[in-house]
C-alpha cells in the first residue's frame, strides 16, 4: 500500500509540474495596448505606442507599412518598467492605410500577435465647427422651455 500511495503521489507531482509551468508561461505574454487597429494616426504627430510585457526588461517595436510583408524596427530596445511600457513614436511621412505593429522581447523569445490594421493620414478629419454649432442651436429651439 506504501508503494502505491508513493507512485501515485509521484504521478499527480510529475503532471502538476508541467501545467503550472505551461500556466505561468500564458501569463508572461507580451500584450500590445495601443494601437489595435482601426485607428487614424496623423504624419508628423507624435504617438504612444503602449504595452505590457511582464517579466521582461527591454523590447524591440517593429511596424510593418505593408501589411506584415516587411517589418522595421522603430527602436532598438525600449525599457520596460512594472510591467507597463510605452514608446513616443514620431510618425513619419508614410501614408499607408495597411499599417502593423508588434512588439517582441530583446533578450527572449516572446513575441506579441501584430496589431490590427491601421492608418497613417496626411491629417485627422476635424468635425466641423458650423455643423456642431447648428446643432447645439436646434436642441435650444427644440428644447421647447424659454429664458
Amino acid at each position: 500500500m506504501k508503494r502505491f500511495l508513493f507512485f501515485f503521489l509521484l504521478g499527480i507531482l510529475v503532471v502538476s509540474v508541467p501545467l503550472s509551468i505551461y500556466a505561468g508561461e500564458n501569463d508572461n505574454r507580451i500584450t500590445l495596448l495601443y494601437p489595435i487597429g482601426g485607428e487614424q494616426i496623423a504624419v508628423g504627430t507624435v504617438y504612444d505606442v503602449k504595452y505590457m510585457s511582464p517579466g521582461s526588461d527591454y523590447v524591440c517595436i517593429r511596424i510593418s507599412y505593408d501589411g506584415g510583408s516587411t517589418w522595421k524596427k522603430l527602436c532598438k530596445e525600449n525599457k520596460t518598467s512594472c510591467q507597463l511600457g510605452s514608446f513616443s513614436w514620431k510618425v513619419p511621412n508614410i501614408a499607408s492605410k495597411n499599417c502593423l505593429i508588434r512588439i517582441h522581447e530583446v533578450y527572449g523569445s516572446r513575441l506579441s500577435l501584430a496589431s490590427a490594421p491601421f492608418s497613417i493620414v496626411e491629417s485627422v478629419p476635424k468635425k466641423n465647427e458650423q455643423t456642431e454649432k447648428k446643432l447645439d442651436e436646434s436642441m435650444y429651439e427644440n428644447a421647447g422651455g424659454s429664458d
